[in-house]
């Protein structure tokens, strides 16, 4: 099977195998210390053999990048997307292997060249009469901030990550401390935005960042010659305030990426890590501008009043920064709107959507639209 075979993996997001408990009698291995060879390679056996015929008949549910939909059984969709079925078989092996060892519910899966060489991040989840296997194919490569921004990169580094960025200026000094926001509805490419204003960032400036993720789409170089790293800890299985406070404050950086606002401690976290002179990127799901600003102090409200809670938001904003895509047969259009959050925004803010809006036109928020390929 040659990698042309699979070029439809190449358009796809996401994938979920949904199996239903009967279909999935899987025997379990023996204890390795109570059985000898033949015993574990017949378990091995019969193990692989149940997956292969429990998985070939999954139902799959195929969910491209243009929101388009494929659903049915995996052996009936074989002769239309080569490979989904062994995609299915590697997929089902690995995870009974992690629910014997680990009942870890995220794992990830390196997929053989036959299919694309392509990463897999898996989520498992149980439902009262299905099992549930949500796949997204992971994001290695990088987008250079150019390539996404284009003639708009030099407004991103003057206004947004650099207080002194002039030209020839070859250690521009980083904006320090708040919160940078990016909002935007799911797949809109926030975290494509975050992780390559990161990675301009550890380009042009030596700094430390680190990343909290659920779901890390990209990988971070880990250093960079000029001195730069970058230590991204997953947060999928773990207690993220706690990460924060034994991780995260013990080590000293320049900058923290919070992947996705979700709950009200993750806003806590944003919030500390801010009012402590720290420089924070967060991605946070909202429709508009203003009403994903009323989100998150909801999350953030708590015991205190929702003026105190609006306070609170004001004094770490900096900037906010909406993307919204527009798919379409030449790629996926992006706009970005970015919005400094100075006072007459503040202000404004407390006074309505429709004064909101019109302030943050006086305050120079501009729209710009890229073509790029897709982005998550």
């Amino acid at each position: 099977m040659n990698s042309t075979q699979n070029d439809w993996l190449h358009g796809v997001d996401d994938v979920q195998l949904m199996l239903r408990l009967t279909q999935t009698s899987v025997p379990t291995l023996p204890n390795k210390l109570e059985a000898d060879g033949q015993q574990l390679q017949k378990a091995s056996e019969e193990m692989r053999t149940a997956i292969d015929q429990a998985y070939g008949k999954a139902f799959v549910v195929i969910v491209f990048s243009n929101k388009e939909r494929v659903a049915g059984p995996v052996d009936q969709l074989e002769g239309r997307f080569p490979g989904i079925g062994e995609m299915a078989r590697i997929i089902g092996v690995e995870y009974h292997g992690h629910m014997l060892h680990d009942s870890s519910r995220v794992f990830v899966v390196d997929a053989p060249k036959s299919l694309g060489g392509y990463r897999f991040r898996v989520t498992a989840e149980q439902t009262l009469d299905q099992r549930i296997l949500c796949i997204r194919k992971e994001r290695p490569t990088l987008w250079p901030l150019k390539s996404l921004l284009k003639d708009y990169t030099d407004f991103f580094l003057k206004e947004i990550l650099y207080a002194n960025l002039n030209n020839g200026e070859k250690s521009p000094t980083p904006v320090n401390g708040g919160v940078i926001l990016i909002i935007g509805e799911p797949n809109s490419g926030k975290t494509t935005l975050a992780a390559s204003l990161i990675h301009e960032w550890m380009q042009r400036v030596p700094i430390t960042a680190i990343t909290l993720e659920r779901n890390q789409d990209y990988r971070m170089p880990d250093f960079i010659d000029n001195g730069s790293l970058c230590l991204q800890l997953d947060i999928s299985n773990r207690n993220p305030r706690e990460v924060f406070e034994r991780s995260v404050l013990t080590m000293s950086h320049d900058l923290l990426f919070f992947g996705e606002i979700l709950q009200e401690e993750d806003a806590g976290i944003v919030i500390d890590a801010a009012s402590s002179g720290k420089t924070v990127i967060a991605t946070f799901h909202g429709k508009s501008i203003p009403s994903g600003l009323d989100r998150l102090v909801r999350k953030i409200k708590g015991k205190e009043t929702e003026e105190v809670a609006r306070e609170i938001v004001s004094d770490v904003l900096r900037w906010v920064i909406r993307v919204t895509p527009a798919h379409g047969s030449g790629g996926r259009s992006v706009q970005y709107q970015p919005v400094a959050f100075t006072q007459m925004v503040k202000t404004a803010w407390s006074t309505g959507d429709a004064a909101m809006e019109d302030a943050m036109r006086k305050a120079g928020a501009l729209w710009r639209k890229q073509e790029t390929q897709n982005t998550r």
